[in-house]
Formats: C-alpha cells, structure tokens, sequence
C-alpha cells in the first residue's frame, strides 16, 4: 500500500522518507519547478504575474524600437540566428 498522502496546501504529495521512490523525489522536484515557473511561490501570485508581464512588454518594446531583422547568439557550442520579420 502506498504510504503517501496529498497534500493540498502544498498541491503535492509528500511520503515518510522509507517508502519515496525515484519517481516520487522527481515528481516532486517537477511540481516545485512548475509552482515556481507559474509564481504560485510568490506571496501575491496576481502581482507577480502583472510584474512579469510588464517587464516582457517593456522588452518587447525596446527590441522592436530598434527594428532588427535578425538576433545573433553565439557561445561555446551555439551559434544561432533567429530571424525577426
């Protein structure tokens, strides 16, 4: 039998440390990077949101102010041209 409960206030399961499986450690780490990706984490979650997305816009802005036809990224092991229009 499954010795692990849901928990609702934190949208997960947790188990005693005997019976975790792989599975349950991976599942878990999975549903802490998506609370975090979706700022459920944030003590006002709506305000996050709202911030972030005025930063993409602000960014968004700039880049199309300057009109570029094509972003180049290179790095070790990158080279990358992503076309604008």
């Amino acid at each position: 039998m499954d010795d692990c409960k849901l928990s609702f206030s934190r949208l997960g399961k947790t188990c005693s440390s005997q019976t975790k499986t792989d599975t349950d450690v991976a599942q878990e780490k999975l549903l802490d990077a998506i609370l975090k990706t979706v700022r459920v984490d944030k003590d006002d979650p709506v305000k996050a949101w709202e911030e972030h997305r005025k930063n993409l816009n602000e960014k968004a802005e700039f880049l199309n102010s300057k009109n570029f036809v094509a972003l180049h990224y290179t790095s070790k092991g990158t080279d990358l041209t992503v076309g604008t229009s």
